[in-house]
């Protein structure tokens, strides 16, 4: 089987997959927030809460970002096309920050 390829490109479509970063550890809190860390840099964490946290638990590198905004929209009854909005501006500052992969 091939080994899937990160795309290089920061542009997102519906099609886009999600997956954490290899070289990244989070928990989830019992409060629901998460706590996420680069291996590679072990100085700095990141927290995430609410549906962000939500979002972050659903990068399993299965489900495409059109399936994520439709599962979250199920749970919290916002406007879709502003969650999307939200969504792909979080994903492209995870990736910035090299904790996801896009595929």
């Amino acid at each position: 089987m091939a080994k899937e390829k990160a795309v290089k490109t920061h542009k997102l479509t519906a099609k886009t997959v999600i997956k954490r970063a290899a070289n990244v550890i989070s928990r989830t809190n019992i409060d629901g927030t998460v706590a996420i860390m680069r291996l590679d840099e072990d100085q700095f964490f990141y927290t995430l809460d609410g549906i962000s946290a939500d979002l972050w638990n659903q990068f399993n590198g299965k489900a495409n970002l059109s399936s994520l905004i439709k599962a979250l929209s199920k749970k919290h009854p916002f406007d879709q096309k502003r969650m999307q909005k939200d969504a792909e501006k979080m994903i492209l500052q995870l990736k910035k920050q090299k904790l996801v992969d896009l595929y």
